[in-house]
């Protein structure tokens, strides 16, 4: 009896086409394929499905090969790449296609990035599809591309942050949380802290206070404060007043003014008494 199994891939042309479909080579990839049904140990219908699925997101990318016309409206090109996102959402990609499936994606996010207009739903949609991939340096470019398209939407630094600290860029990503906290407090975009022990810090105190927190406990690097910030309320007013006088607490400590040091502490605790007892613990583990 003859100790060797036949094997899927022992169809050289079916692996020729899967190599191929991964490349998203997909023309070539259907040839290879439709050789592959020749073999007498085919899966005839498992063939047939992945030609399936090749001549539907050939359609796809031709389509956007050619890109939209010039007097096509902003909101059909978003349209149509949401309607490509929902597809690639729904289709059952074999597990065999996982080559294929991440460098589909990888190509739908050049598509994205050089050509679609930042479109802040599809934009997130994309997003949680690459992470969902651990395509993480992807994730990274993509929000690092939206941060630059859009530099007073300072919500999109908590999805850079998110991405960096996936990828262990950590001090990028601490640096981008500081930014999101400080400029966006946003109950919303708690899920995208990553970071464990900023998580907790924000789940206790809040998201408002989270930069000042996360600053006392030197999860956060400083971070300089733009003259004429955009006050979403009351509270992140307060909470910002906050974060200035703990880097104004620590200026004068390391310039010994002693008076200026002691107003700092009055306004803090009258501010943000929470905030006040765990500087003070803070500072008596620092002597």
């Amino acid at each position: 009896m003859d100790a060797h199994q036949p094997t899927l891939w022992d169809n050289i042309a079916l692996e020729n086409g899967y190599g191929l479909l991964s490349g998203l080579q997909l023309k070539e990839a259907v040839t290879q394929f439709k050789d592959a049904m020749q073999s007498p140990m085919a899966d005839l219908e498992s063939i047939q499905g992945v030609i399936t699925c090749c001549e539907f997101w050939q359609e796809w990318l031709g389509l956007l090969s050619e890109g939209p016309e010039m007097d096509d409206p902003r909101d059909r090109v978003v349209r149509t790449f949401q309607e490509i996102l929902e597809d690639f959402m729904a289709y059952p990609f074999d597990p065999r296609m996982t080559g294929f499936k991440k460098n589909l994606l990888g190509r739908l996010t050049d598509h994205f990035q050089d050509k679609g207009p930042l479109d802040l739903k599809t934009f997130e949609t994309l997003f949680d599809l690459l992470l969902g991939l651990n395509m993480y340096p992807r994730a990274m470019d993509l929000a690092s591309h939206a941060v630059h398209q859009g530099p007073q939407e300072y919500f999109l630094h908590y999805f850079l942050a998110q991405a960096q600290w996936l990828n262990k860029d950590q001090s990028e990503a601490k640096r981008n949380y500081a930014m999101a906290l400080l400029y966006f407090p946003d109950g919303t975009m708690q899920k995208r802290i990553v970071h464990g022990q900023l998580g907790k810090l924000v789940e206790d105190h809040g998201i408002a206070m989270g930069a000042a927190f996360g600053r006392l406990y030197e999860i956060l690097p400083p971070i300089p404060i733009k003259d004429g910030i955009r006050f979403r309320d009351q509270e992140h007013q307060n909470a910002t007043e906050c974060y200035q006088l703990l880097e104004g607490l620590s200026k004068t400590m390391l310039d010994g003014d002693q008076r200026a040091n002691v107003q700092f502490r009055k306004q803090l605790k009258e501010r943000a008494p929470d905030l006040f007892d765990a500087y003070m613990r803070r500072l008596h583990l620092w002597k």
